[in-house]
């Protein structure tokens, strides 16, 4: 879902807020060089929405976190068992305050 955020940063800084001593923020998002380039879609009142979409690398991610004080603690990649030689599907991140 972050990539329909554009800023990323003040999804990092609310949750840098929020996490007390100790506490994780863990991210599970679409891998950039999984995406397809579709748009997600939907229909209001009879008349199609498209709903912004903003292309986030890893970096972005990183540095976010890093602006609001916290420290990656995991990064991973995700296939599917069908997905071999592909791209990743996922990327998750767990960071630390």
């Amino acid at each position: 879902m972050l990539e329909h955020i554009e800023d990323l940063s003040h999804i990092f800084a609310q949750a840098a807020r929020v996490l007390t001593t100790g506490g994780e923020f863990f991210i599970s998002e679409l891998h950039r060089f999984g995406s397809t380039g579709t748009v997600a879609i939907f229909t209001r009142e009879d008349a199609p929405v498209k709903i912004p979409a903003f292309v986030h690398h890893i970096s972005d991610f990183l540095n976010a976190a890093v602006a609001n004080g916290l420290a990656l603690v995991q990064l991973n990649e995700w296939w599917h068992g069908e997905d071999e030689g592909k791209p990743p599907r996922l990327v998750t991140f767990m960071f630390a305050e």
